[in-house]
């Protein structure tokens, strides 16, 4: 799986197509034309059987994770906000008492999952998610970053 970064303004189109582009030369695989397809209830993506995507936005920065199999990604900025009472109204029992950084890491992890399973996210909210295939990257200061796949070979990419 390849996860790439940017902090430069582009849009998600131009985004995805670099990055499957890319994805192909590093793994050698032979280019396809193809569309990207947005349907109103699920997340974007390829008119392929492969490779899949995540496409996750917060802040000034843009993520993508482009992988062989289903694959969700999140990203989330450490906005100030009442976690506290967000976190009893949405999420597990079990998942209620968390510190600020630990709030957002969940968060990105539970949508991370929802992207993946393809579920609408306030049922993400509800499961508990320990032991689903989520990874958690400390990759820069005040956000959390989540991906959810089966596939854990992750190489990142900076543009």
């Amino acid at each position: 799986m390849l996860i790439f970064l940017t902090d430069k303004k582009i849009d998600s189109d131009s985004f995805i197509r670099a990055c499957v582009e890319e994805y192909w030369d590093f793994y050698s695989l032979p280019k396809r034309d193809f569309t990207i397809i947005r349907d109103s209830s699920k997340k974007p993506r390829l008119d392929l059987e492969a490779p899949k995507f995540s496409l996750s936005h917060s802040g000034k920065y843009t993520m993508l994770a482009i992988s062989s199999k289903e694959v969700g990604l999140d990203i989330q900025r450490h906005n100030d906000c009442d976690f506290s009472i967000i976190s009893k109204r949405f999420f597990h029992k079990d998942e209620q008492d968390l510190e600020k950084r630990e709030f957002f890491d969940l968060w990105a992890a539970k949508e991370a999952y929802a992207k993946c399973k393809e579920i609408e996210l306030i049922a993400a909210l509800r499961t508990f998610i320990k032991d689903k295939n989520i990874t958690l990257l400390n990759l820069i200061d005040n956000y959390s970053v989540a991906i959810a796949s089966q596939d854990k070979d992750i190489l990142i990419i900076i543009k």
